[in-house]
């Protein structure tokens, strides 16, 4: 990644703590009809195959955490629950899931006659990234540093190579959590002056969130 050079100090002091958070984006499944099954004479039997679609409220919750399921099937006589839930369940509905200590699937299976439908979605465990570091007094010339604008916060899960990246607009900021799914993160930063120049990146760290 390139960098304006700028006057803007090299950070220094990065210090990285963990704790747990909740929230997280929501996350759907699709559908996949099994091969039909015949059963009973034909004149019984529906005429179309069932589907049905799942939907979780959060795909991604702190460790603890819990999330709201969405299930609605079409054609569907009976539905049950597999996976990290079990039990019958109405053709369509919600239910609360959790607490949740771990990467979860949940499987939805709606029946016919004709055959089966089966949907599932993923619910994972995210992190937390707690950075604490120092601002940077002067310019790399040695010169006083008097227009700080903020920083600019740079993760990743290979050293150098971010794929991520949380602007901090406000200078006298010198904390701030991001959340991010469960995993291990090299984590670095720079510096923003008024004119846009951003600086070098700090030293890097890597963590691990819980």
């Amino acid at each position: 990644m390139m960098h304006q050079t700028s006057r803007a100090a090299l950070l220094a002091g990065l210090l990285l703590s963990l704790a747990a958070c909740s929230g997280g984006s929501g996350g759907s499944g699709q559908a996949s009809n099994s091969d039909p099954v015949e059963s009973g004479p034909p004149d019984q039997a529906p005429t179309s195959l069932p589907s049905v679609t799942l939907d979780t409220a959060s795909g991604s919750v702190a460790s603890g955490g819990s999330t709201t399921l969405n299930w609605t099937s079409i054609n569907a006589d009976s539905c049950e629950a597999s996976g990290s839930w079990t039990g019958n369940l109405p053709p369509s509905g919600n239910q609360t899931v959790g607490p949740l200590t771990s990467n979860s699937t949940f499987s939805v299976t709606c029946s016919n006659l004709r055959g089966s439908a089966i949907v599932m979605v993923t619910v994972s465990i995210s992190g937390e990234l707690s950075l604490n570091w120092v601002a940077p007094a002067e310019n790399v010339d040695g010169s006083a540093l008097t227009d700080l604008a903020g920083y600019r916060i740079y993760y990743g899960e290979r050293s150098r190579d971010y794929s991520g990246q949380q602007a901090v607009n406000n200078p006298a900021i010198t904390s701030m959590s991001i959340r991010v799914p469960a995993g291990s993160y090299y984590v670095a930063m720079t510096a923003i002056d008024t004119q846009g120049n951003e600086s070098g990146y700090s030293n890097e760290v890597l963590k691990t969130t819980n």
